[in-house]
């Protein structure tokens, strides 16, 4: 069997800190991104509504 991998770094107790961090700026990104596009593709569909029954 071959050895097992080794990193050149290590993983230090601040790089686990920074990468929580990025993770969760990361999911407030992406729950943002869908919150804003919602109110605007319901607008489109009530227009798209409303010039069909026209």
């Amino acid at each position: 069997m071959s050895e097992a991998y080794k990193p050149p770094f290590t993983i230090t107790e601040e790089i686990t800190n920074l990468v929580i961090e990025i993770a969760e700026l990361t999911g407030r990104i992406s729950l943002s991104d869908r919150l804003s596009t919602n109110p605007r593709l319901r607008r489109e569909n009530r227009i798209r509504s409303i010039h069909h029954w026209l």
